[in-house]
């Protein structure tokens, strides 16, 4: 199976999805219960509103990363962007919904992609999950690192 081969011939199809709305106890239950470690969220018409991966819940029982101060003239100053970075932990620790901890902008590929353009998005993102939308936006599959390492032994990579 070439590289250039369509994503569409090796993505899932039968998809399991999460609402933004539902609990993240409902929501882990059901990544368990697939045994995923990431799951689209859809809103009611179905299209791709995020992407919720077990790294979003985990960081709640993570430590939490503390803004950095330094000390300048007597004064202590935040290092800038450390305080963005510990209020979105925050928010994501403090998630009782699916939408308050899931990533709102997930990379994705579109259903016409290749077996290579996904995997550059999984390398270059560090990403083990991807959503496959159609141009409208709505989710027609989804493509696991397992399913791009079984195209490339097929092809003989």
């Amino acid at each position: 199976m070439p590289r250039d081969t369509k994503i569409s011939e090796v993505m899932t199809t039968d998809v399991k999805t999460l609402g933004p709305d539902e609990s993240i106890p409902d929501a882990v239950k059901k990544m368990i219960n697939a045994r995923v470690g990431a799951m689209p969220v859809v809103d009611g018409d179905g299209n791709l509103v995020g992407l919720l991966a077990d790294e979003d819940i985990i960081v709640e029982d993570a430590r939490l990363p503390e803004p950095t101060y330094v000390g300048f003239l007597g004064a202590y100053i935040e290092v800038p962007g450390t305080m963005k970075k510990f209020e979105a932990e925050f928010k994501k620790a403090a998630a009782a919904k699916v939408g308050d901890a899931m990533d709102t902008n997930p990379h994705t590929v579109h259903r016409e992609s290749t077996v290579e353009d996904v995997a550059t998005v999984m390398v270059d993102h560090a990403k083990n999950t991807v959503p496959v939308v159609d141009d409208a936006g709505k989710l027609v599959g989804v493509v696991a690192r397992i399913d791009v390492v079984k195209a490339i032994s097929r092809a003989g990579y």
